[in-house]
């Protein structure tokens, strides 16, 4: 589960607010993550073109360290807390329309589910809970901001509970932004022959 963090927190660039949905929104409740995909498809959510995403963690909480040694969370947390990735990649008019499967959830395999997913006006909005065969726990990601036109600006925050009946207050909960921009056009491809 811990290992599929790592993956869904930069993945679901998704959010939104309590508006109507238009006739290019999306707004779905206890949703596969295949339909969740497949309706975003319609909606061309981001500009194409050069764009740079940064991930930060701001804020991480340990509670089941805390409590058994506090110098051992203070650390990790300390360790993960400012923690950046950054990547700059092309985004071509297909790939704007709707965010990909990788940035709302990963794979369709039927481990992680919507309880909402809703991509309205250039907000988004998704709460994601996966869950392993055989493990006790689950994982939920809250995802909320903008997206759409030149900038995303997401608020995810993930909660990994041990077991189903955890209190929300003693589960590992990690919060992360990320942040998009679109620098320009994609470069110009080089090595073509005439």
């Amino acid at each position: 589960m811990k290992a599929a963090l790592g993956i869904l927190v930069p993945a679901l660039l998704i959010a939104g607010c309590n508006k109507t949905p238009g006739k290019d929104d999306v707004a779905l409740t206890n949703a596969s993550v295949a339909e969740a995909h497949k309706a975003a498809e319609k909606v061309e959510t981001i500009t194409p073109g050069q764009w740079t995403v940064t991930t930060e963690i701001t804020e991480v909480r340990l509670p089941g360290l805390e409590g058994a040694d506090s110098r051992i969370a203070e650390s990790m947390t300390q360790q993960m807390v400012g923690r950046t990735q950054t990547q700059t990649s092309c985004v071509s008019p297909d790939q704007a329309r709707g965010p990909s499967s990788a940035l709302i959830g990963g794979t369709a395999n039927g481990a992680c589910s919507f309880e909402t997913f809703s991509l309205l006006r250039g907000a988004l909005n998704a709460v994601l809970t996966c869950r392993k065969e055989g493990d006790p726990g689950q994982m939920v990601v809250a995802t909320s901001g903008t997206y759409g036109g030149d900038k995303v600006d997401l608020e995810s925050v993930t909660r990994v509970e041990e077991t189903l009946d955890q209190p929300k207050d003693k589960a590992l909960r990690i919060v992360s932004t990320v942040t998009g921009r679109r620098t320009g056009d994609c470069p110009a491809k080089t090595g073509s022959s005439k």
